[in-house]
């Protein structure tokens, strides 16, 4: 155990508040907390422990127990406050990406959290239940879904595709859920966000400054409503909010891919443009050749129009997607009118998305049908991206077969009112998180800002090297000052790192 550890160890077994501890807060002798070893990719100054807490909180006493593994690394300078975070999902291993918040990594140009931050404020990583090296784990749970036959060319039959992925899920999550009656019921945000606050209280923080990315953004909103008066800051940067159904999402999630797609080629001349809808057109009718090989407007294997919109949210590979699209319209005007019969291929099986389902799906109780995610999935379809039909058919039917599950969060839509609002970030063609959510967030959050980004970034704070971005977004984190209204920020093109 690192030398740091045996004294904050030592610290709480004689009721010293740890050095990292707030200090309008008294730290009490006994603590759920228990210090380990961190990982070794972990940088040497970090902390690492674990907390112990009830599977249910409904019933504190209960012998089933979770263990929610933290770390901490300390403000270098004058201490301020306590920053956390979580990185989305669900299912993102917040200590797992410590080290990128520290030191910089593969999440953008800028990288680390501003020296500002680093100097003054206690970073707290954590790892929600179930999640990375929290404990327990879900285990039995290895099904894949599908979504059946998919026509390379011409129309798609919506009701049955939507039925495939539907009735694939159904035996995965049945499965799943009688392997771990003890643990899946119990994932939801409402159990999270009761881990968190146990977790602040047993470190001694008075008040979280709080970034959420993705669904940690359903958390922060979570927490915030449940317990105000223990948040000093709140960022929402890609937003996934609280007072949206299943049903709602899936169809916001439908237009997300059209959206990030127009938005990408707009950020090029206009001729660009041109040669996408040229593309997404050609492969209506059936693959093109890409380097040899046979690029189809669904994958069946790491090809396909479907995989590369998707990825648009990562906005450093705008160069490639480009290229790709160009060779793409390339193909297409060279095969003319000339188009051979193409047979509907079986789709790529994929892993299910368990903790994604046990989360969201205690969250929003709602079911949505097969026929309503078809006919969702039939109307983006028709609005000119194929591919996008399957969007829909995945974000509404995550849920297929699992009955009512956990607590749901509170959706309502009464405003949540913090003593310093909220600060909430998205790109406006984002492809995981559309603007729209974005904006219900904002309006729910009384007094709150909201900075909209013209590109496709998911998750942007210190990601895209946008100054209009992190400049408004620290400043706010380090002096609660928030801007005088909404802003507007232009694409970035990121420096080289």
């Amino acid at each position: 155990m690192r030398a740091a550890t045996v004294v904050a160890a030592l610290g709480l077994v004689l009721g010293v508040a740890p050095a990292w501890a707030s200090p309008d807060v008294q730290t009490e002798q006994d603590r759920p907390i228990t210090w380990v070893d961190c990982p070794s990719d972990l940088p040497d100054d970090v902390e690492c422990g674990t907390l112990d807490v009830p599977i249910d909180w409904a019933v504190p006493d209960d012998p089933r127990r979770a263990s929610i593994f933290f770390a901490v690394h300390r403000a270098t300078g004058e201490r301020k406050g306590t920053y956390t975070f979580n990185p989305g999902g669900p299912g993102g291993s917040g200590v797992g990406t410590l080290g990128t918040w520290l030191n910089g990594g593969p999440y953008g140009p800028s990288g680390a959290l501003p020296p500002a931050i680093l100097r003054h404020y206690d970073i707290v990583a954590w790892d929600p239940r179930g999640v990375g090296e929290s404990t327990p784990a879900l285990e039995g749970c290895d099904g894949t879904a599908t979504y059946g036959e998919l026509p390379q060319a011409g129309p798609v039959d919506w009701r049955a595709v939507a039925t495939a992925y539907a009735d694939s899920m159904s035996i995965a999550l049945a499965d799943c859920l009688a392997a771990n009656p003890d643990l899946a019921p119990y994932l939801g945000t409402h159990y999270v966000i009761r881990d968190l606050e146990a977790l602040r209280a047993a470190l001694g923080v008075a008040r979280w400054t709080y970034n959420g990315v993705s669904y940690g953004t359903t958390v922060g909103m979570a927490y915030a409503r449940e317990y105000p008066d223990r948040v000093r800051a709140l960022v929402l940067d890609g937003v996934a909010p609280t007072n949206q159904t299943q049903l709602q999402q899936a169809s916001t999630m439908a237009w997300a891919w059209s959206t990030a797609l127009r938005t990408f080629a707009g950020q090029y001349p206009a001729g660009f443009s041109r040669k996408v809808s040229r593309v997404i057109a050609a492969l209506d009718d059936g693959p093109l050749d890409f380097l040899g090989e046979p690029y189809p407007r669904f994958a069946t294997d790491l090809l396909g129009l479907d995989r590369l919109v998707a990825s648009l949210w990562m906005q450093g590979r705008y160069d490639g997607f480009r290229s790709t699209f160009q060779a793409l319209d390339r193909a297409a005007r060279e095969r003319g009118l000339v188009i051979e019969p193409v047979p509907p291929r079986p789709a790529r099986a994929e892993p299910v998305p368990y903790i994604v389902s046990f989360v969201l799906c205690a969250d929003r109780p709602d079911r949505p049908t097969v026929e309503q995610v078809a006919a969702i999935a039939e109307t983006t379809a028709s609005a000119g991206l194929t591919a996008a039909g399957l969007q829909a058919i995945q974000r509404g039917l995550w849920c297929s077969g699992l009955p009512r599950i956990g607590v749901p969060i509170d959706g309502s839509s009464v405003p949540i009112r913090l003593a310093n609002s909220a600060l909430v970030v998205n790109a406006t063609g984002d492809p995981k998180t559309p603007w729209l959510r974005a904006r219900v967030a904002a309006s729910t959050i009384a007094g709150a800002r909201l900075i909209s980004y013209t590109g496709t970034q998911h998750g942007l704070y210190r990601r895209v090297g946008s100054t209009c971005v992190d400049g408004a977004i620290t400043r706010y984190l380090t002096t609660l000052r928030l801007p005088a209204g909404d802003v507007n920020c232009p694409f970035s093109v990121a420096p080289p790192r």
